[in-house]
């Protein structure tokens, strides 16, 4: 039986790809044939291999792989784990988080299936009522803006390489809104919803204009607030020149001026115990 070793370091992660799902379809192929001719590998005391626990679905990635390259995130990647890479048709998603996702390759029959039906549908109408050119056609209705959409936007995520441009593909959810255009009730529910957002334009308007003067205010009145933090005591400290220079001493160490002591973050007060410097909010209209 064929083994991944994993060597350290990121340059293990691969995108799943149609040659990696071919070669675990030749490796349960040759398992098979073993089993077919009743072929019994003799291991002696070697274990019986089983999936690492710390490859589990959910968990983080280990740290042995170190960062994750850009382009890898939100992608089929090959599976990391040697026992599911071995002979089982599944693959792993990381995110930003290095938390692990495995899915089974059965998914994406599933979604050529659908991506087939949807395109049949659409080919059906357009042969029926034309594509866009003349009254009634299939690109008049708006409904079919989305399927058309869905459809198009399904094939190019599929075949064109759009390397770190993943927010393509959360253009897939759009596929779950063609249930509103197949189902009436859905369609003249959401079409009244529509018809009513058009005729609160005006209170809509109106209130995020109140709501954009308020933040006027708050942002004039509170600015900066939140992030001055309190520094400690500069009653026993001194101001000094050092030829042209002026500089500014406090505990044995030496600034360039008082305002660089107040921003370095060794300076800020901490209560004890807490990560974060107490919050004073030094503004000019402070108390």
């Amino acid at each position: 039986m064929a083994t991944m070793l994993l060597p350290p370091g990121p340059n293990t992660l691969h995108r799943f790809t149609r040659e990696s799902l071919a070669a675990v379809e030749q490796r349960i192929t040759e398992e098979q044939a073993k089993n077919a001719k009743d072929y019994q590998e003799d291991l002696g005391d070697v274990a019986q291999l089983k999936p690492r626990a710390d490859l589990e679905a959910g968990k983080q990635l280990p740290r042995i792989f170190g960062d994750i390259p850009s382009g890898l995130v939100g992608v089929p990647l090959d599976d990391i784990d040697p026992f599911y890479f071995n002979n089982k048709r599944t693959f792993i998603v990381l995110n930003k988080g290095k938390a692990i996702f495995r899915f089974t390759q059965w998914a994406k029959y599933v979604e050529y299936t659908f991506t087939g039906i949807y395109t049949f549908e659409s080919l059906i109408k357009m042969l029926a009522r034309g594509f866009c050119i003349g009254p009634f056609t299939f690109l008049r209705d708006p409904w079919n803006w989305l399927d058309f959409s869905v459809i198009v936007m399904a094939y190019v995520t599929e075949f064109v390489d759009l390397g770190n441009v993943s927010a393509l593909r959360t253009f897939r959810v759009l596929r779950a809104l063609k249930t509103i255009s197949v189902i009436p009730g859905l369609k003249t529910i959401v079409g009244a919803l529509i018809q009513s957002v058009k005729k609160l334009a005006d209170v809509m308007i109106l209130t995020v204009f109140c709501l954009s003067v308020f933040a006027l205010i708050g942002l004039q009145l509170f600015m900066g607030n939140l992030r001055q933090k309190c520094v400690r005591s500069t009653a026993h400290c001194l101001n000094g020149t050092r030829g042209n220079d002026t500089l500014f001493f406090c505990n044995n160490k030496t600034w360039s001026s008082e305002e660089h002591f107040i921003s370095d973050e060794e300076n800020y007060y901490k209560v004890e115990g807490a990560k974060d410097a107490l919050i004073c909010g030094n503004g000019s209209d402070a108390g």
